[in-house]
């Protein structure tokens, strides 16, 4: 369908070459077209018209609140986490987003994904929105800075970790004034798949993730993970899964 239409449209509108890219290699992607302007001007034309035709089945909008001031890499890290979690094809909206200049993100729209179909449009509205209320009007300097935290190695007796290793009591250090609380939280994706998340700044990984470790703290009678590239590291919450 989509070669006969190309093929229909350098004939219409007597292009020399229309060029679409083999790979996505962005988000946003460029047709480039060789043609006359006012032949140029009808496949632009002709162009929209099928993609407001596939944006009216299968776009689901969400509008980004007015205060919300993230960053650009706060926003990659967030949309990477949304698809994971739901399959679905996240997109922010304007292509310039990125652009500090063009005022960031107003629009994400979402697709269906290739495996769960709709269902992942509706769950990705569904954790997109949550998100939203959940932060509320934050700042980039909210948003990309957690509380200071240290991992000092007290010698406790019976504080034992698993996998066959010793480690310490895990000690955090007083966070800065300013800066909302660390916290993450378990979720699971449409494939069955757990995962934590990290408030506010958006970090995650998959359990079985070979840069984190799981450990016991004999003591406390808790699991807690820490990541061996940065040092990382939190106690599990109750789980809910």
């Amino acid at each position: 369908d989509a070669r006969d239409f190309f093929s229909d449209l350098k004939r219409k509108c007597r292009a020399s070459t229309v060029l679409v890219p083999q790979e996505v290699y962005s988000d946003w992607q460029d047709i480039k077209i060789w043609a006359t302007q006012k032949g140029g001007h009808r496949a632009m034309s002709l162009l929209q018209e099928r993609l407001e035709s596939c944006y009216e089945s299968e776009r689901l909008r969400v509008n980004v609140p007015v205060d919300c001031r993230w960053s650009a890499k706060k926003w990659e890290q967030q949309l990477k986490a949304w698809q994971t979690e739901s399959g679905a094809v996240v997109i922010a909206w304007p292509p310039n987003w990125r652009n500090p200049e063009g005022g960031g993100a107003k629009e994400l729209w979402i697709f269906p994904g290739v495996v769960c179909g709709k269902s992942s449009r509706a769950y990705a509205e569904k954790r997109i929105r949550m998100k939203f209320d959940e932060d509320g009007a934050l700042d980039d300097d909210a948003v990309v800075a957690g509380p200071a935290v240290a991992v000092a190695n007290a010698e406790t007796d019976g504080a034992s970790a698993g996998v066959g290793s010793t480690a310490g009591t895990p000690i955090v250090a007083a966070g800065a004034e300013g800066r909302p609380p660390v916290s993450w939280s378990k979720y699971q994706d449409l494939n069955g798949y757990k995962y934590w998340y990290r408030e506010p700044d958006g970090k995650w990984f998959y359990e079985g993730d070979k840069k984190w470790n799981k450990f016991f703290h004999d003591v406390n009678q808790r699991y807690w993970w820490w990541e061996t590239d940065t040092g990382d590291w939190f106690y599990e919450p109750p789980s809910k899964l």
